[in-house]
Order: structure tokens, then sequence, then C-alpha cells
């Protein structure tokens, strides 16, 4: 018997496994004792899409209020007009649609008074979606609005879901910088095939809890979004869970896959990036709705289109920053300098970025240009760079133009990346208070990101040993970045350096 089967031909469709999901909620408001007890009778055997109920009782409008601010999955509210006033029912309405913001849970009213209540004033001014008198809700009734009901909150749920996973999705593709990209992208794929199945709330719950996404990175594979129990998981034995390796799926042409069990694979595939695999729990493909398979075929190839923009953005995002680093690490090692060095200064910098206020966009931006910071070495001889002790004043005056020429160098891009590094070669050697090169700035005519990057290589550079001096601890270090605070650096990017210190280390530890 095969381990799993391929479903390609245009006969398939795509149908959830049927489990017995949680009781529909449905809250029973009502000051009249019998009418609780005869409504439990009536809907003792009630069954709606294999989901049996669960009655919640309240004897006033007061009582409903505390039961619907603790339960947020009630589907239907069969409610009494005339409680602890008149109009108590009606005023419960209002209150659950405008001050609760609750517009999905199904609203019928239930009156043994409705001189009280006339019935077309009260659909017409009213967000109520029946009007039944008590004399007329026999069993057979009951059941067929509790059930009408219930179906309306389902299909109102699952547009609902349909509009955040659309949410998810478009935030993710638009986000280039966010480093959990993939994860989002990949959740809002699973809320939209959850919504395209038509599964009510409770289902979704029993599919969220075994939902997971698989990437290959760097020969292992690693998950890059979960939902529910495997939330938090970085290691997960894809045979034990769902009977199958990612290896056989990735070795096969099909982007959906039945796995044994009841459950699925769809692979995201594109081709100047490693698959991304989802795998579900209690959903699987059958041969009966030929437009049900069409609708989410169609979707999977619109997903894999967006997955590819996706990967092609991290593509150029990483071969801009590698060769950043590239070129960096030529200058540093051209220097007799450690290539750790314009790495440590990187990540440095996006964390002073990051506390400086700017956005997760803007300090990614800084880390990615920054080793790009002393690009203008290229043209210093190797004597000067080389040196040993002191460069005497011609010899400073040449390490000097090493500012101004990166700065050339880079100008005249259109490319946000290359014209920060651009202010960050031609900036980074500027004094807050002015007195610094190459053109004797001051404050904030230094551009930020230059000040950023100043105090991060100048505190990497004086712990470090170089080949005109030893490293200095790092509390020597911190003093001398104290004393400098408000004379040769921003006072703010100081600060920020002091709150991050941690962090900072830690950085220093690991890329020593």
């Amino acid at each position: 018997m095969p381990e799993y089967s391929f479903l390609s031909n245009e006969k398939s469709s795509f149908e959830p496994t049927q489990v017995q999901g949680d009781p529909w909620k449905v809250l029973v408001v009502d000051d009249e004792p019998d009418i609780h007890t005869i409504t439990e009778l009536a809907l003792s055997d009630f069954e709606y899409q294999n989901r049996g109920i669960e009655l919640l009782h309240a004897n006033s409008a007061a009582e409903a209020k505390e039961i619907l601010q603790q339960e947020d999955d009630i589907g239907l509210i069969l409610l009494d007009v005339v409680m602890e006033s008149r109009d108590a029912g009606l005023l419960l309405v209002i209150w659950i649609r405008e001050e609760l913001k609750n517009n999905q849970v199904r609203i019928v009213l239930r009156t043994g008074q409705p001189g009280d209540a006339p019935e077309r004033q009260v659909v017409r001014d009213y967000d109520i979606n029946g009007y039944k008198e008590k004399s007329e809700l026999t069993a057979n009734k009951l059941y067929t609005v509790t059930c009408s009901s219930l179906r309306s909150y389902q299909d109102i749920h699952s547009l609902m879901a349909h509009e955040a996973g659309m949410k998810k999705v478009i935030e993710s593709t638009g986000d280039i910088f966010g480093k959990r990209s993939l994860g989002l992208f990949v959740e809002g794929v699973l809320e939209q095939i959850f919504s395209l199945s038509k599964l009510e709330r409770s289902m979704n719950l029993v599919i969220e809890d075994n939902s997971i996404a698989i990437q290959r990175n760097h020969g292992d594979y690693e998950v890059v979004a979960a939902t529910g129990c495997y939330r938090g998981i970085s290691d997960i034995d894809v045979r034990a869970e769902f009977g199958t390796t990612v290896e056989k799926l990735l070795a096969t042409d099909e982007r959906i896959v039945n796995l044994p069990n009841n459950k699925l694979a769809i692979i995201l595939r594109c081709p100047f990036s490693d698959a991304t695999v989802l795998l579900l729990n209690n959903m699987t493909y059958s041969s009966d709705e030929k437009n049900q398979y069409s609708l989410l075929n169609l979707f999977i190839s619109n997903v894999n289109i967006a997955y590819e923009n996706l990967s092609l953005q991290a593509q150029t995002e990483r071969t801009q920053k590698e060769i950043a680093y590239r070129l960096g690490e030529a200058i540093e090692n051209r220097s007799n300098e450690s290539g750790n060095h314009v790495k440590r200064v990187a990540m440095t910098s996006e964390l002073l970025a990051l506390g400086c206020g700017l956005s997760a966009a803007k300090a990614q931006i800084i880390k990615i240009a920054s080793p790009l910071h002393d690009i203008g070495k290229i043209a210093c001889p190797d004597a000067i760079l080389h040196k040993e002790g002191k460069l005497d004043a011609d010899e400073w005056e040449t390490m000097k133009q090493h500012a101004l020429i990166g700065e050339e160098m880079l100008s005249g891009s259109d490319l946000e990346i290359i014209k920060t590094a651009a202010n960050l070669a031609g900036g980074h050697h500027e004094r807050w208070e002015g007195g610094g090169y190459p053109r004797n700035l001051s404050g904030e005519d230094i551009p930020l990101e230059a000040r950023i990057t100043a105090v991060a290589d100048v505190f990497d550079a004086l712990v470090s040993k170089r080949c005109y001096k030893d490293a200095w601890t790092i509390e020597d270090a911190l003093e001398l970045i104290k004393s400098e605070k408000g004379k040769q650096f921003d006072p703010k990017v100081v600060d920020s350096l002091l709150e991050n210190l941690d962090d900072i280390l830690e950085i220093y530890k690991n890329y020593k």
C-alpha cells in the first residue's frame, strides 16, 4: 500500500474531514424559570454539523452581560424582551451591538407580551435575526430557529476568518524587512484554506491545533510557522506526526498530497528558494465536487505566485547583505583586521537604531549598509593601513580622505541601502560638537545613521586588538564613550548603547 497518494486531476475536490467538534454555545436570557427548562427539553437532542449544543442561562440582562463578556464564541441568544424592565431585552441588543461590538452572534427575540415590543417596529429598529412569540415556539420550530441561526453565525464567522487571513497575507507580502514575514504569510495561507473549506469555528480550532510549515535552511529542515500545539516547537518528527518525510514530499512534482490518517500536505515552490511544506491534520482531498477543487487549486496557484515574490524579495535582501558584508570584510582584511568586526558593527548598529526609535525596516537598512562605512580605505596605501604606532601629520591627512572617498564611491545611487551606506561612509568620523572630518559637521546635520554607526564602530574598535594597539577592557571603553557623550557622540545614541549593553556584549561574545 503506498505511503501517500497524489491528486492532480480536475475531478478532485477539497473536503474537510468530518470531526466531532465542541458544542455550539447558545445563551438563554429569560426571567421565567420554566422557559429555561422547556428550552433544555426541546433542544436536548440537538445536533448540527456533528456538534451538539451547550446552553448557558441568564435570568436578567445584567447576568447576560456578564456571560457575554466572558464567552466570545456564543453563536445564538434566545432573548426575552420584558425582564427587569419592559425593554430590558431591547436595551441588551443595543449594548451587544454597539458597546460589546459583537456583530457575529445571532439574536432571536422571544416575547410573551408582543404588545410591549411590536414585531414590525422591533425588526425595523433593532439588529435582531428573529422575532417569535413564546406561544408559537414548539419544539420543532425552536429546533428550526436554532439550526438556521447557527448556520448564519457559522457563515459570518467564516467570512471574518477569510478577511483576517487575507489581511495577514497582504501584510506579510508587503513587509520585506519583517523578521516573521514568511511565518505571517504561511499563517495567512492556513487561515484562507480553513475559510475555503467552510469550516465553522470549532473545526477551525481543531485544524489550527495541528498545522505546521517546514522549510529547508542550510541543509536542515526548520519550522517557519506553526499553530496550536506545535507553536514554539523548532524540531518536529515529521514521519511520526504525518506518516512521511519532507524529503519524499519535495521529491514529487505535486502541490497537494494526501497523507495517511486524514492528513494533507501543500507544497509551495519557487525556482530560487527552497520549498515550504504545509502539513495539516483532519483535512483530505476527494473526487466529488469539481468546483471546490478548482477554487482551492486557483487559490494555491495564486499563493505560490505571492510566495515566489516574497522569496525573491528575501533573496534580494540576502544578496545585498552578503555583498555589503563581503566588501566590508575585504576592506577590514586589507587593514589586517578581523572580518567579524563588520558583522559586530552591523548588528550593534541595528540595536542602536532601534533604541533610538527608528523603525525595524530602517534599522535593517542600517545593518545592511554599515559594513561599507570604511569602504574608502580601499584607496589608502598599505604602508598607512598597516603602520604600527601613531601616524604622522601627512599620513593622517591621507587616512582622513577615506571618508570622502567612500562617500563619493557610493553616491548617486537610487537604492536606499546604497544611499544609507554613502551617508555612513561620509559621516561616521564627524563629531557631535563639531571638529570632525571630512566636512566639520555637527549635531543633527550629521546623518543619524552615521551617528549610530560611529558609536558602534568606535566601541568595537576599542575592545578589539588592532595592529597599533591592544584591546581595551569593556569598562575602559565604556568610560571613554560616556566621557565623549555630547562631544564626539550623539547623546541619544550613547544612551542607546548603555541600554542595550547586554545584547551588544552577547554579539561580541558570539563573533569575537
